[in-house]
């Protein structure tokens, strides 16, 4: 059984859904594979460090509740589909509401 968070998110990363990010990033798989183990403890940490102010748990509170139960599980269907772009414009708001603009900005670029 997976000891913490960061191992439970990258147990959904399957070698499947990595090989999709890459084809549909144009990057290296294993290139990839460093970045998302890299950027999941430091997207957690940002997270975590929002949750600690009231507007901060607030806004995460809101953002979770408004997500689909399966998006986790979906995720693999989205990757390289019709709305790619969309997905990545999505997940980027997300992330800059959750953690703030300054945060994400060094993440997502």
């Amino acid at each position: 059984m997976p000891s913490n968070l960061v191992t439970i998110i990258l147990q959904y990363l399957s070698p499947l859904l990595v090989d999709k990010i890459a084809k549909a990033s144009g990057l290296d798989r294993a290139l990839v594979e460093r970045a998302l183990n890299a950027i999941i403890p430091g997207i957690l940490g940002q997270l975590a460090a929002a949750a600690g102010k009231k507007s901060g748990a607030n806004g995460i509170s809101t953002l979770i509740g408004a997500l689909d139960p399966d998006t986790l599980t979906q995720l693999g269907n989205m990757i390289g589909g019709p709305n790619q772009k969309e997905l990545v414009a999505a997940g980027s708001d997300m992330l800059t509401e959750s953690i703030g603009a300054p945060a994400a900005s060094g993440m997502v670029e």
